[in-house]
């Protein structure tokens, strides 16, 4: 058995070995030291904004690292207000003006995603997430469900959601790609004249539907900052993080816990399609990350060489790395 302190958090991992016919595995366990205290988060309606009302604060710095390259904080700031600009135009309301009408749109786990969803809440409208691995007709249920008023397709997404535009006569925007985001950037658009965040309608998001057809949930700005709040204060989040993105963008844990609590403080989410060990930059990237932030024991029969096949995020600032021969 070994043991690890993990930096910023009173934790041991006591690592054992278990063997099985094929390889061993390591399994990990975490024991607690101290008694957990819940943080109570500001309740003040002036810190229930969205995420995009920090990013002038963070300007030039990285926000999201995806395959077409880095995008800072200005950059999506400025992407999405002008994305915003046309999806007003698209409906005919003043902007900032759609008191909450259904924005649906379908991006993949890149910068795309992030521009779609600040651009239909600076329009005033409520995001609702597609997942692009969804069949037409389950794409179609969510979109009738949620009453969408304007679909909003990512580059490589539009065929997907031309077809079921027409078909249900709605208007369907498409986005430049990735690498061309900033082409978003030349509509002219007035400052958001939305104030108070707090109770505005921001997303629905669909279960999974194990038991019956999904069902939409509600979040409004301000529940959605009472997690995000939380999560920031409980992981320990910083400007200085920087964390790996492979999760589905429709639910909450990809949505929230994994991209708008770091771009919250200013951080870097290096966004993947999927989660594949094999490919040679994702392993880069998590030695990348683990250097330094891991104690290690060299006598372990799994050494820093074998294949990674799994990462867990404790804090921003302590990875869980379990191998496999």
């Amino acid at each position: 058995m070994y043991r690890w302190a993990l930096p910023r958090c009173q934790t041991t991992i006591n690592r054992t070995c278990c063997p099985s016919k094929l390889f061993q595995w390591p399994l990990v366990t975490l024991v607690q030291k101290r008694t957990h205290r819940w943080t109570t988060a500001t309740s003040s309606r002036a810190n229930q904004k969205p995420v995009f009302t920090r990013a002038s604060a963070f300007g030039d710095r990285v926000a999201i690292i995806d395959s077409s390259g880095s995008h800072s904080y200005k950059q999506l700031y400025d992407s999405s207000l002008a994305l915003a600009g046309q999806i007003s135009a698209a409906l005919r309301t003043d902007f900032g003006g759609l008191q909450g009408r259904r924005i649906s749109f379908l991006c993949g786990n890149d910068a795309s995603y992030t521009v779609a969803q600040w651009a239909a809440w600076m329009s005033g409208g409520t995001a609702v997430p597609l997942y692009r691995k969804h069949p037409p007709s389950e794409l179609e249920y969510i979109i009738s469900d949620s009453q969408s008023s304007l679909l909003v397709a990512a580059h490589p997404c539009a065929e997907a959601l031309e077809p079921l535009a027409q078909k249900l006569g709605l208007p369907c925007l498409t986005m430049p790609p990735t690498s061309n985001l900033s082409s978003l950037n030349h509509t002219d658009t007035k400052e958001i004249p939305i104030s108070d965040w707090a109770n505005q309608p921001a997303m629905i998001i669909y279960t999974s539907g194990t038991t019956g057809r999904p069902k939409g949930a509600l979040h409004t700005h301000g529940s959605i900052q009472a997690m995000v709040q939380c999560l920031v204060s409980e992981w320990a989040w910083s400007k200085d993080d920087v964390i790996l993105h492979t999760l589905p963008l429709h639910h909450v844990h990809g949505i929230v816990n994994k991209l708008l609590c770091p771009l919250w403080v200013g951080a870097t989410c290096i966004m993947l399609p999927e989660f594949q060990p094999e490919k040679p930059h994702v392993k880069d990237f998590v030695k990348a990350v683990c250097k330094d932030r891991i104690r290690y024991d060299p006598s372990s029969h799994c050494d820093k060489k074998s294949l990674l096949f799994f990462v867990v995020l404790l804090t921003p600032n302590a990875l869980i790395c379990l191998y496999k021969d």
